[in-house]
């Protein structure tokens, strides 16, 4: 059996990031055209929450790679509401997501308030 390209390997990982914001409501979550290479930001489209960059490992473990990391915070725009996050998947199909911790307590912060009034 013939492996995959690089690019079919990282589709599937947006492909299922993009089913992900569907099942949020955002009918329009696609991948981005040329995948964030091309004058758009991130690796998903049709969604306004995050800045994602996606990357798919044929690897059990998967690290943060500092420079990916800081390349994706400087592409997010001043006065942008979107947040930046990257999602990493290894070759188990285990996907996670990274984010800064003060924006994931904001979420949380926000989550509860709308839950029920605390906070």
């Amino acid at each position: 059996m013939k492996d995959k390209s690089n690019v079919q390997f990282g589709m599937e990982l947006e492909n299922y990031i993009a089913e992900k914001f569907k099942e949020l409501g955002y009918k329009n979550a696609c991948r981005s055209n040329g995948s964030g290479n091309k004058g758009s930001l991130g690796d998903i489209s049709g969604q306004d929450l995050f800045i994602c960059e996606l990357k798919n490992r044929n690897t059990e473990s998967v690290t943060i790679n500092k420079e990916v990391w800081e390349k994706l915070t400087s592409s997010v725009p001043l006065h942008s509401n979107r947040l930046p996050m990257l999602v990493l998947r290894n070759k188990n199909k285990q996907t996670f997501c990274v984010m800064d911790a003060e924006d994931m307590f904001e979420i949380i912060k926000g989550y509860l308030e709308n839950l029920n009034g605390r906070v």
